[in-house]
């Protein structure tokens, strides 16, 4: 008595309906894959059912009549026949298709607990039913993977007959989402720029890291309001989540919104930013938050493309990281990071100071390191060894085994081995060194 449906799986099913109300006739038609149905008894108690598949289409189809609805009123143009035509025509194709149903719903109905009020209980979990789910060692059929109401993952376990809920991944495989360990999100906004680089005598373009980070600066210029650079920053988060990635690396040394009262001003508007960006993009966020003084190995000061990358002052980087800590969402997995941008914008002395609350606050120390001949040369020039060799003397051993050194495409294979026996590691990112020419990584397995 007074059936009341809700649609729990809105996948269209497209069935060829016949009733006795309209003789002589089919038509084909929409409906969803998977309802349930609250309604009640003669005695007046309440209960609810769940169906799927083709009881899930009769379900609707009996709920029309209530509604004063037939089959015809509601088939696809040009898909109304006679039962003579369906024969003749349809008949085969129908039962392979109500086969197939019956192999992807095969639980037509059930009747669900409800609670001392007699309402159903709410169905919270969403469980992911793929081909193939990889376990951890291999791919594996009959897995299905359950999620709760909190987003996390609740389980992994044999596949189960269920109704509400599911989402079926046919013909698909299901991995853990993939982790972005090194990224700058707002750089999205380089694509068609910095690629034109000088030309050889012989005409052909040299690809180049340092016409490119012009480019960059000039990027920088453009993004000047919080709005503009969180736009740019979450259109690149939104398309790592549709490529897969799920966790980030965000290596933020993008700091400051042009304030109002100047370029002097240090307002690190632009790192809740990024947070706010990734939550929106549903991808989890570990802010690798940089530390950035100077234009060089000489001590140069910063120039206009670099000034709002700027933290002079480590006690003020440090009550922002205290900030950002205390705003992250820990149930999310959010989490925070030390970064000492580079060696060319950082001094030793801050070198030291960093890594040294880094170790004692057990954060991971992230760095650029070693990516352009140059860099080395003017290392070389300033300190008399290279950046790798004044990193692995300044930095304590406890940091260094939360090290992750970036790039690191021209490196010694000895000064790169000590810091792998220190525990440290290497993030390689193929396709930048590649599109700006850097090199290739030297594994010390290869």
């Amino acid at each position: 008595v007074n059936p009341v449906i809700e649609v729990i799986d809105p996948t269209p099913m497209h069935i060829v309906e016949g009733c006795l109300s309209v003789p002589g006739m089919r038509g084909e038609v929409s409906r969803a894959a998977a309802v349930r149905c609250t309604a009640f008894r003669p005695d007046g108690t309440k209960f609810v059912v769940r169906a799927e598949g083709h009881a899930a289409g009769t379900l609707q189809h009996e709920l029309d009549h209530l509604d004063g609805k037939l089959f015809p009123d509601i088939a696809f143009a040009g898909r109304l026949m006679t039962s003579e035509s369906f024969e003749l025509h349809e008949k085969e194709r129908f039962f392979a298709y109500a086969n197939e149903l019956r192999d992807r719903y095969p639980t037509a109905v059930a009747f669900e607990e409800v609670d001392d009020a007699g309402n159903g209980l709410a169905v919270d979990e969403v469980v992911l039913q793929a081909e193939l789910t990889w376990t951890g060692s291999r791919f594996e059929r009959g897995v299905e993977v359950v999620v709760g109401s909190d987003g996390r993952i609740a389980r992994v376990s044999p596949k189960s007959a269920r109704l509400g809920g599911v989402v079926r991944l046919e013909r698909k495989a299901l991995v853990p989402g993939f982790v972005n360990a090194h990224s700058h999100a707002f750089q999205r906004g380089l694509r068609g720029k910095g690629e034109s680089y000088p030309r050889r005598p012989d005409g052909e373009e040299t690809p180049s890291f340092w016409t490119w980070r012009e480019a960059m600066y000039g990027l920088v210029q453009t993004l000047g309001s919080v709005e503009a650079f969180k736009r740019q920053t979450k259109r690149c988060f939104e398309e790592m989540a549709a490529a897969g990635i799920t966790t980030c690396g965000e290596f933020h040394y993008f700091h400051h919104a042009l304030p109002e009262s100047g370029e002097g001003d240090e307002n690190f508007e632009l790192d809740e930013a990024v947070v706010q960006a990734a939550r929106e993009a549903n991808v989890r966020l570990v802010l690798l938050s940089a530390f950035y003084e100077r234009g060089g190995f000489d001590g140069r000061a910063l120039s206009d493309g670099q000034r709002r990358f700027r933290t002079m002052d480590g006690e003020r980087y440090w009550q922002q990281m205290e900030r950002l800590d205390a705003s992250l969402d820990k149930s999310r997995g959010e989490g925070l990071g030390v970064v000492v941008h580079s060696l060319r914008a950082v001094g030793t002395p801050m070198l030291q100071s960093l890594a040294a609350e880094a170790a004692r606050r057990e954060m991971p120390l992230h760095v650029h390191l070693e990516e352009q001949p140059q860099e080395i040369k003017d290392c070389v020039a300033a300190h008399g060894v290279t950046p790798l060799a004044l990193l692995l003397d300044n930095v304590p051993a406890e940091s260094l085994r939360r090290l992750c050194a970036v790039h690191c495409t021209h490196s010694k294979p000895d000064e790169l081995a000590r810091l792998v026996a220190s525990g440290g590691g290497v993030c390689v990112c193929p396709l930048t060194e590649a599109a700006l020419g850097d090199g290739v990584f030297a594994s010390l397995e290869a």
